[in-house]
This record gives structure tokens, C-alpha cells and sequence, in this order.
């Protein structure tokens, strides 16, 4: 998706360049841009319905193995292993926590626990399902997650997410942060 952006500046570039001559864009240059980006789209659209096929497999197979876990409406899989105390979280809230972020191959994309400091973040500020799952949380909670790819980043990714990639957290809330 970042390249996708890249393409977009350069035919601005090429947009402003050519301002100063004639006021009419290359239009080979833009074509091939356009081709680009067409391309760039389409192998984009590919790899978000690849993930979203391997993120429901994994879910599937991931209930299959583990009767402990509980499917909301929205279809956040999750289940709490320590159920804290006090009231849940609410959406105007900011949490204290610990987290572990993983891809659906094990590998760990984003740690708090790895960093050694928790996070604090308010609620409403996270992806929906991570949102969803704060929500059922309670202080000193903990909980595993795993978050369908529209309940996260959806089909535009970021840096370190796919398109449509399933993502799986363990959670354990500390406080809610004033």
C-alpha cells in the first residue's frame, strides 16, 4: 500500500514539473503511472483476499482446537484467562496494559512485554477489534484474542500488517490510567 502512495507523489511530481513548461502532463509519463498504480492495486487486492482466506482458516482451526473459545457477533475470537476485577473498560477510557502482537505464523509484530514498559493508550484509539476486546476487560484481566482482518486493519494494512491480516494478541490490562 505504501507504494501505492509512492506512485501517487511521483505523478504529482510529474504534475508540478511540468507546470513550468507547458501546463499539460507528460501523458506517457502519466499513463505508465497509471498502469502502475492499476497493477499496484490489483496485486494489492489479491493479497488482502489471500489473507483473508488464510485469516478465516486459522480462526476456524484455531476454534476447532480450543473449546475455550468464544466468537462475538463481529466475529472476534477470544477468550479471558484471568478475569480481573472492578468495573470493564469503557470506550472514553485510557487503559494501562501489556501486549503481544502476533501474525497468525507466531512470529510477534508489536510488544510491550518485549519493550519492558507497558502501554497506555485510550480505548477508542485502537483497531476495532482490540477495541471490542478492552471492552469485555476488566483491570488486572488477561485474555487471548485473535482479530479478523476487517475488525483490524482492513484492506489497506500499514507498515508491519498485511491487507485483511488476521492478527493475534495476549492481553493483561494493568489499570485504567488517569
Amino acid at each position: 500500500m505504501k507504494s501505492i502512495a509512492l506512485a501517487c507523489v511521483a505523478l504529482a511530481a510529474c504534475c508540478f514539473a511540468s507546470c513550468g513548461n507547458s501546463n499539460k502532463v507528460d501523458d506517457k509519463a502519466a499513463q505508465e503511472l497509471n498502469a502502475q498504480i492499476d497493477a499496484m492495486n490489483e496485486q494489492g487486492a489479491k493479497v488482502a483476499q489471500e489473507n483473508a482466506q488464510k485469516g478465516k482458516q486459522y480462526i476456524e482451526q484455531q476454534l476447532k482446537a480450543d473449546p475455550e473459545l468464544k466468537q462475538t457477533k463481529s466475529g472476534l475470537v477470544y477468550k479471558i484467562t484471568v478475569p480481573g476485577s472492578g468495573a470493564t473498560f469503557a470506550e472514553t477510557d485510557k487503559v494501562t496494559l501489556h501486549y503481544t502482537g502476533k501474525h497468525i505464523d507466531g512470529s510477534t509484530f508489536d510488544s510491550s512485554v518485549d519493550r519492558g514498559e507497558p502501554a497506555t493508550f485510550p480505548v477508542n484509539a485502537v483497531v476495532p477489534g482490540f477495541k471490542e476486546m478492552l471492552m469485555m476487560m476488566r483491570p488486572g484481566a488477561k485474555a487471548h484474542c485473535i482479530i479478523p482482518g476487517n475488525l483490524g486493519y482492513g484492506d489497506q494494512g500499514n507498515e508491519v500488517i498485511g491487507p485483511n491480516e488476521v492478527l493475534v494478541f495476549d492481553i493483561e490490562t494493568i489499570a485504567l490510567a488517569k
